[in-house]
Protein backbone atom coordinates (compact mmCIF):
# COMPACT_ATOMS: atom_id res chain seq x y z
CA UNK A 1 0.00 0.00 0.00
CA UNK A 2 1.25 3.35 -1.03
CA UNK A 3 1.13 6.58 0.70
CA UNK A 4 -1.80 9.19 -0.95
CA UNK A 5 0.28 11.91 -0.51
CA UNK A 6 3.82 11.10 -1.24
CA UNK A 7 3.30 7.45 -3.62
CA UNK A 8 5.92 5.59 -1.56
CA UNK A 9 5.26 2.13 0.19
CA UNK A 10 4.43 2.98 3.74
CA UNK A 11 5.97 1.46 6.45
CA UNK A 12 4.98 1.92 9.88
CA UNK A 13 2.59 3.94 11.24
CA UNK A 14 0.13 5.69 8.76
CA UNK A 15 -3.83 7.88 8.70
CA UNK A 16 -6.39 6.85 6.88
CA UNK A 17 -9.03 9.93 5.61
CA UNK A 18 -12.68 9.29 5.23
CA UNK A 19 -11.94 7.49 1.68
CA UNK A 20 -9.70 5.19 3.17
CA UNK A 21 -6.48 7.30 1.54
CA UNK A 22 -3.30 5.88 3.43
CA UNK A 23 -0.43 8.70 4.82
CA UNK A 24 2.68 8.84 5.91
CA UNK A 25 2.05 9.69 10.04
CA UNK A 26 5.53 11.76 8.89
CA UNK A 27 3.69 13.98 6.28
CA UNK A 28 0.47 14.25 8.96
CA UNK A 29 1.87 14.86 11.87
CA UNK A 30 4.37 17.17 10.54
CA UNK A 31 1.51 19.75 9.08
CA UNK A 32 2.76 18.54 5.37
CA UNK A 33 -0.78 17.34 4.68
CA UNK A 34 -4.45 19.22 5.31
CA UNK A 35 -8.02 17.98 5.42
CA UNK A 36 -9.85 18.97 2.68
CA UNK A 37 -12.88 21.11 4.25
CA UNK A 38 -15.33 19.80 1.62
CA UNK A 39 -14.93 16.36 1.11
CA UNK A 40 -12.61 15.33 4.31
CA UNK A 41 -9.72 14.02 1.57
CA UNK A 42 -5.89 14.15 2.42
CA UNK A 43 -4.45 16.87 0.34
CA UNK A 44 -0.84 17.92 0.45
CA UNK A 45 -0.21 21.81 1.96
CA UNK A 46 1.17 23.01 -1.71
CA UNK A 47 -2.06 21.37 -3.88
CA UNK A 48 -4.67 22.69 -1.50
CA UNK A 49 -6.31 25.84 -2.04
CA UNK A 50 -6.96 27.59 1.29
CA UNK A 51 -9.21 30.55 1.41
CA UNK A 52 -9.39 33.35 3.56
CA UNK A 53 -11.76 31.74 5.63
CA UNK A 54 -10.18 29.32 6.82
CA UNK A 55 -11.71 26.64 4.57
CA UNK A 56 -9.15 24.67 2.49
CA UNK A 57 -10.17 22.41 -0.60
CA UNK A 58 -8.09 19.47 -2.33
CA UNK A 59 -7.32 19.90 -6.06
CA UNK A 60 -10.77 17.70 -6.74
CA UNK A 61 -12.76 19.64 -5.06
CA UNK A 62 -11.31 22.84 -6.66
CA UNK A 63 -12.27 21.40 -10.07
CA UNK A 64 -16.01 21.08 -9.07
CA UNK A 65 -16.51 24.42 -7.24
CA UNK A 66 -19.74 25.94 -8.65
CA UNK A 67 -19.02 29.36 -8.99
CA UNK A 68 -20.69 30.66 -12.97
CA UNK A 69 -23.97 32.11 -13.12
CA UNK A 70 -24.41 29.46 -16.07
CA UNK A 71 -23.48 26.96 -13.22
CA UNK A 72 -26.12 28.26 -10.91
CA UNK A 73 -28.97 28.20 -13.39
CA UNK A 74 -28.24 24.83 -14.31
CA UNK A 75 -27.98 22.96 -10.94
CA UNK A 76 -31.12 25.14 -10.27
CA UNK A 77 -33.05 23.49 -12.98
CA UNK A 78 -32.15 19.99 -12.43
CA UNK A 79 -32.93 20.75 -8.81
CA UNK A 80 -36.36 21.68 -9.71
CA UNK A 81 -37.43 18.73 -12.26
CA UNK A 82 -36.22 16.68 -9.28
CA UNK A 83 -38.59 18.38 -7.13
CA UNK A 84 -41.52 18.56 -9.29
CA UNK A 85 -41.40 14.81 -9.91
CA UNK A 86 -42.77 14.22 -6.37
CA UNK A 87 -45.35 17.70 -6.54
CA UNK A 88 -43.06 20.03 -5.11
CA UNK A 89 -44.03 23.12 -7.03
CA UNK A 90 -43.98 26.71 -6.30
CA UNK A 91 -46.02 30.03 -6.96
CA UNK A 92 -43.01 30.57 -9.84
CA UNK A 93 -43.12 27.45 -11.40
CA UNK A 94 -39.94 27.62 -13.13
CA UNK A 95 -38.18 29.77 -10.47
CA UNK A 96 -37.26 32.44 -12.57
CA UNK A 97 -38.03 35.37 -10.37
CA UNK A 98 -36.32 33.48 -7.30
CA UNK A 99 -32.24 34.57 -7.60
CA UNK A 100 -29.96 32.64 -5.81
CA UNK A 101 -26.87 34.29 -4.94
CA UNK A 102 -23.26 33.44 -3.91
CA UNK A 103 -21.60 35.09 -1.17
CA UNK A 104 -18.72 35.11 1.00
CA UNK A 105 -18.79 33.17 4.58
CA UNK A 106 -18.43 36.59 6.59
CA UNK A 107 -21.55 37.87 3.75
CA UNK A 108 -23.53 34.85 4.68
CA UNK A 109 -22.93 35.27 8.70
CA UNK A 110 -24.18 39.07 8.61
CA UNK A 111 -27.10 37.78 6.47
CA UNK A 112 -28.01 35.01 8.82
CA UNK A 113 -26.84 37.63 11.69
CA UNK A 114 -24.78 34.39 13.46
CA UNK A 115 -21.00 33.54 14.36
CA UNK A 116 -18.84 32.87 11.64
CA UNK A 117 -19.19 29.55 11.16
CA UNK A 118 -18.47 27.01 7.66
CA UNK A 119 -22.11 25.35 8.60
CA UNK A 120 -23.83 28.43 7.67
CA UNK A 121 -23.64 27.47 4.06
CA UNK A 122 -27.53 28.56 2.67
CA UNK A 123 -29.92 31.08 3.88
CA UNK A 124 -33.57 31.64 2.19
CA UNK A 125 -35.51 35.51 2.68
CA UNK A 126 -39.04 35.71 2.40
CA UNK A 127 -40.81 38.92 1.84
CA UNK A 128 -44.33 38.34 2.48
CA UNK A 129 -46.96 41.07 0.84
CA UNK A 130 -50.66 41.25 1.56
CA UNK A 131 -53.00 43.28 -0.66
CA UNK A 132 -56.83 42.43 0.80
CA UNK A 133 -56.90 38.64 0.17
CA UNK A 134 -53.94 38.28 -2.03
CA UNK A 135 -50.71 37.31 -0.76
CA UNK A 136 -47.76 37.50 -2.67
CA UNK A 137 -43.73 36.02 -2.41
CA UNK A 138 -40.66 37.46 -2.69
CA UNK A 139 -37.58 35.42 -1.89
CA UNK A 140 -33.68 35.34 -1.87
CA UNK A 141 -31.61 32.47 -2.33
CA UNK A 142 -28.09 32.90 -1.01
CA UNK A 143 -25.57 30.51 -1.26
CA UNK A 144 -21.53 29.86 0.12
CA UNK A 145 -19.20 30.22 -1.96
CA UNK A 146 -16.08 27.67 -2.73
CA UNK A 147 -18.98 25.00 -3.11
CA UNK A 148 -18.64 21.70 -4.81
CA UNK A 149 -21.17 20.51 -7.26
CA UNK A 150 -22.79 18.05 -4.88
CA UNK A 151 -22.97 20.70 -1.97
CA UNK A 152 -24.17 22.99 -3.62
CA UNK A 153 -26.98 20.82 -5.04
CA UNK A 154 -27.69 19.93 -1.15
CA UNK A 155 -27.76 22.94 0.09
CA UNK A 156 -29.66 24.73 -3.01
CA UNK A 157 -32.59 21.74 -2.45
CA UNK A 158 -32.56 22.48 1.24
CA UNK A 159 -33.03 26.31 0.75
CA UNK A 160 -35.72 25.79 -1.66
CA UNK A 161 -37.97 23.39 0.63
CA UNK A 162 -37.66 26.78 3.18
CA UNK A 163 -39.26 28.65 0.01
CA UNK A 164 -41.82 26.28 0.09
CA UNK A 165 -42.66 26.24 3.18
CA UNK A 166 -42.57 30.04 3.40
CA UNK A 167 -45.33 30.18 0.46
CA UNK A 168 -47.68 27.61 1.71
CA UNK A 169 -47.19 30.08 5.70
CA UNK A 170 -45.71 26.96 7.26
CA UNK A 171 -44.34 27.50 10.82
CA UNK A 172 -43.63 23.95 11.72
CA UNK A 173 -40.93 23.06 14.85
CA UNK A 174 -37.25 23.70 13.63
CA UNK A 175 -36.29 19.76 13.75
CA UNK A 176 -39.85 19.08 11.25
CA UNK A 177 -38.46 22.33 9.33
CA UNK A 178 -34.66 21.57 9.09
CA UNK A 179 -35.50 18.20 8.49
CA UNK A 180 -38.26 18.44 5.67
CA UNK A 181 -35.67 20.66 4.02
CA UNK A 182 -32.39 17.62 4.74
CA UNK A 183 -35.24 15.66 3.59
CA UNK A 184 -35.25 17.34 0.12
CA UNK A 185 -31.64 17.33 -0.04
CA UNK A 186 -31.16 13.56 0.58
CA UNK A 187 -33.55 12.96 -1.81
CA UNK A 188 -32.59 15.01 -4.75
CA UNK A 189 -28.65 14.10 -4.33
CA UNK A 190 -30.06 10.49 -4.57
CA UNK A 191 -31.69 11.73 -8.12
CA UNK A 192 -28.32 13.74 -9.41
CA UNK A 193 -25.15 11.34 -9.27
CA UNK A 194 -22.07 12.96 -8.37
CA UNK A 195 -18.96 11.22 -7.25
CA UNK A 196 -19.13 13.26 -4.35
CA UNK A 197 -22.57 12.40 -3.32
CA UNK A 198 -22.35 9.21 -1.57
CA UNK A 199 -20.31 11.34 0.94
CA UNK A 200 -22.56 14.27 1.34
CA UNK A 201 -25.10 11.42 1.62
CA UNK A 202 -23.49 10.07 4.80
CA UNK A 203 -23.07 13.44 6.68
CA UNK A 204 -27.27 14.00 6.05
CA UNK A 205 -27.87 10.45 7.64
CA UNK A 206 -25.14 10.81 10.46
CA UNK A 207 -25.52 14.49 11.32
CA UNK A 208 -25.72 14.68 15.45
CA UNK A 209 -27.21 17.94 15.49
CA UNK A 210 -30.79 17.54 17.42
CA UNK A 211 -32.45 20.30 14.49
CA UNK A 212 -30.56 18.52 11.34
CA UNK A 213 -29.79 15.32 12.20
CA UNK A 214 -32.37 14.14 14.62
CA UNK A 215 -35.11 16.20 12.77
CA UNK A 216 -33.61 14.50 9.30
CA UNK A 217 -34.56 11.05 10.59
CA UNK A 218 -37.43 12.22 12.13
CA UNK A 219 -38.63 13.25 8.55
CA UNK A 220 -36.49 10.37 6.64
CA UNK A 221 -38.48 8.05 9.23
CA UNK A 222 -42.26 9.56 7.85
CA UNK A 223 -41.47 9.65 4.80
CA UNK A 224 -40.28 5.51 4.29
CA UNK A 225 -43.86 5.04 5.95
CA UNK A 226 -45.94 7.85 3.67
CA UNK A 227 -43.69 8.51 1.16
CA UNK A 228 -43.36 12.30 -0.32
CA UNK A 229 -47.30 12.77 -0.50
CA UNK A 230 -47.92 11.94 3.01
CA UNK A 231 -45.03 13.77 4.16
CA UNK A 232 -45.78 17.15 2.73
CA UNK A 233 -49.39 16.58 3.41
CA UNK A 234 -48.47 16.33 7.07
CA UNK A 235 -46.15 19.18 6.72
CA UNK A 236 -49.39 20.93 5.32
CA UNK A 237 -51.31 20.00 8.51
CA UNK A 238 -48.74 21.01 10.83
CA UNK A 239 -48.39 17.73 12.27
CA UNK A 240 -44.96 16.38 10.99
Amino acid sequence: MDCYICHRPLSGKYYLDFWQHPCCASHYETGQVLSCTSCQSFTSVSEALRLPDGRQLCPNCQRLVVSTEEQVTRQKKLILMRLNDVDITFADRHLDSVPVSIVTLRQMCELRQADVSVSNKGMTLTTTTRRGLQTSYTHHVYVLDHLTRADFTLTLAHELLHVWQNEHGLSLPDPSCEGLCNLAAWYVLHKLPSSLNDYYIKTLEENTDPVYGDGFRHVLARYRQVGWEGVLQEALDGCL
